[in-house]
C-alpha cells in the first residue's frame, strides 16, 4: 500500500510502463510531465490515464500530502 508522497513517487519510479499504455499518447504525455516533476498531481493524472490495474498497487491518495 501506498500512503506517503515518498512512497508514491518511489512506486512511481518503479512503476513498469504496460505496451497498452504506450500507445495512449495522453497517458505517456502525462508521463513525462511526472518523470520531469513527480509531484502528488502529476503522478495521479499518469496513474488515472495508464490504467489503474496497471499498477498492482493500492494508493491511498487521501494520506499522501504534497
Amino acid at each position: 500500500m501506498v500512503n506517503t508522497l515518498d512512497g508514491l513517487r518511489d512506486a512511481f519510479l518503479m512503476h513498469k510502463i504496460s505496451a497498452n499504455t504506450m500507445s495512449n499518447p495522453l497517458a505517456m504525455e502525462a508521463w513525462e510531465k511526472a518523470n520531469r516533476e513527480p509531484s502528488k498531481v502529476r503522478i495521479w493524472v499518469y496513474f488515472c490515464m495508464s490504467g489503474l490495474e496497471d499498477w498492482g498497487k493500492t494508493v491511498v491518495w487521501s494520506e499522501i500530502n504534497g
